[in-house]
């Protein structure tokens, strides 16, 4: 299985993008706002978790409060909306999906609006919590396709 990046925005969409010149733009950006947030938040270097990290955690305890608030931070800079505006910050998710259309395969980017359309009414304790629940719930529904011929 591909890596898959969690999280609308930069954990999701990073690896949805097919073009190579594509992709390394959206990682360099994303990689800009996880360490502009890691700034932001004071994360010390034993709480920073990398995109790789994610996979491998399948479950909200796995991750620490700072590497929770982490993903949100990342996720609203990617969006460029606050998730506390949840319609907005869906919409736009959705619009920046529609940016990738020509670029991604249509069963990759079906798969990732169900994961959205599924996983949004997901909530945690808190804001932070919430991102990582959607993050965990969309990665299982994801994680159920098979992408490797990249066809429609």
């Amino acid at each position: 299985m591909r890596r898959w990046a969690p999280l609308f925005g930069f954990f999701v969409l990073c690896t949805a993008i097919q073009g190579k010149a594509v992709d390394e733009k959206w990682q360099k950006l994303g990689e800009k706002y996880r360490m502009d947030c890691i700034a932001e938040l004071e994360i010390p270097s034993d709480d920073v978790i990398t995109p790789n990290d994610t996979l491998a955690k399948t479950k909200l305890e796995e991750f620490t409060p700072k590497q929770r608030c982490l993903m949100k931070c990342v996720a609203e800079k990617f969006i460029g909306v606050n998730f506390d505006d949840l319609d907005e910050f869906y919409k736009k998710s959705f619009e920046l999906l529609e940016e990738f259309s020509d670029s991604v395969p249509k069963k990759k980017l079906d798969t990732y609006k169900e994961a959205i359309e599924k996983c949004k009414g997901t909530r945690g304790a808190n804001n932070c919590d919430s991102v990582v629940l959607i993050h965990l719930c969309e990665k299982a529904i994801i994680s159920k396709y098979d992408f490797s011929s990249d066809e429609d």
